[in-house]
This record gives C-alpha cells, sequence and structure tokens, in this order.
C-alpha cells in the first residue's frame, strides 16, 4: 500500500469513528471531497474540541479536528491524500457504512 493510499485511508477511518460515536450522526449519508489542497464535507458536522471546551463559538469543523490531531500524530500535507470523492453510507445488504469512491 502506498503511503498516499494509506494516509486517506487512517484520514476516512477517524473521521468514521468520530462521525459513528454520535446519535445525530448515525444513519446519515456523508460525501467527502478531497482535491488539491481542499478537503470537504456534505453535510458538514460541527464538533468540540475537547471535553473542556464546550460553548456553542468552540465548534469546529469535523475534517478540520481529524487533521489537526493527525498532523500531531504524523507529519504530512494535504496533497498527500488520494483525490476523488467517498461516500459513507450503507452497502447493499450490509448493515455496517463503509467508505466507498463515488466514481467506482
Amino acid at each position: 500500500m502506498r503511503r498516499d493510499s494509506g494516509l486517506t485511508y487512517d484520514f476516512l477511518h477517524r473521521l468514521s469513528r468520530r462521525l459513528s460515536g454520535r446519535p445525530d450522526c448515525r444513519n446519515i449519508e456523508y460525501e467527502i471531497h478531497i482535491g488539491d489542497n481542499i478537503i470537504y464535507m456534505k453535510p458538514e458536522v460541527l464538533v468540540y474540541p475537547d471535553t473542556k471546551h464546550r460553548k456553542h463559538e468552540d465548534k469546529i469543523s469535523s475534517i478540520d479536528l481529524v487533521l489537526f490531531n493527525m498532523h500531531k500524530a504524523l507529519n504530512f500535507e494535504e496533497s498527500d491524500f488520494v483525490k476523488g470523492t467517498y461516500v459513507y453510507r450503507f452497502p447493499e445488504g450490509q448493515n455496517k457504512r463503509r467508505w466507498t469512491n463515488k466514481f467506482i
């Protein structure tokens, strides 16, 4: 597995762990677009950065939080990710959501 595909898998896995643990984020199909130095998500999910910052104005994008935590552990640039559109949904006949490339 190449470094950039492993990095993309790690990012999507960390993001899905954050989304799966929130009751208000379940049973929703999410779409992540990774392009040249840009990553965005539909629908966007705002989360608190930690347990000590719980004011409404403290909320940040879940993508920003995952990237921040990954930057602390790994050394990479946003351009190292595999570009594409990924969808987090239930595949047919399965009861667990998975990340799939939208164009495959």
